[in-house]
């Protein structure tokens, strides 16, 4: 049995709150290495779309609401992506709500709220990618994108 094989096998005896809580440390844990990289070395991963159009795309500003949000300057952070600030905490409310609920007769209640939140939050992204590259709404830009 191969190392994979063995981690995958244990990963799947999981519990699914404990595969989605291994799921979000593992990108807790990536989202720091990443940080660590930048803080290390000054570069980043550049928005495609930014660099193709010149417009702002829902995500761009994320790296710098991280590295603002690793200082706790939460007022910062949501300075450079309002949307994904205002999104987190609804989804990390979901998140650990199902992860602690003890009853799991009502797993198609729980799908039909993980389907709301996960196409609202789409619908509010889009928007949000709209409104912020509209004149008079610059303040929804990132910080190093305002004129």
């Amino acid at each position: 049995m191969t190392v994979f094989s063995a981690i995958k096998s244990r990963i799947a005896a999981l519990s699914p709150a404990k595969r989605r809580l291994m799921g979000l440390l593992g990108l807790a844990l990536a989202g720091g290495l990443y940080y660590l990289f930048i803080r290390l070395t000054g570069w980043w991963i550049p928005c495609v779309f930014q660099k193709l159009t010149g417009l702002a795309c829902p995500g761009c500003g994320m790296t710098h609401f991280c590295s603002e949000a690793a200082r706790l300057d939460l007022a910062g952070a949501a300075g450079e992506n309002l949307a994904v600030a205002l999104l987190i905490p609804v989804w990390a409310v979901f998140l650990i709500a199902s992860l602690f609920r003890k009853d799991r007769s009502r797993r198609l209640t729980e799908t039909a709220a993980f389907n709301v939140l996960a196409w609202g939050s789409i619908g509010i992204l889009l928007i949000f990618g709209v409104l912020r590259n509209l004149k008079g709404f610059e303040f929804l830009l990132p910080s190093y994108m305002r004129t």
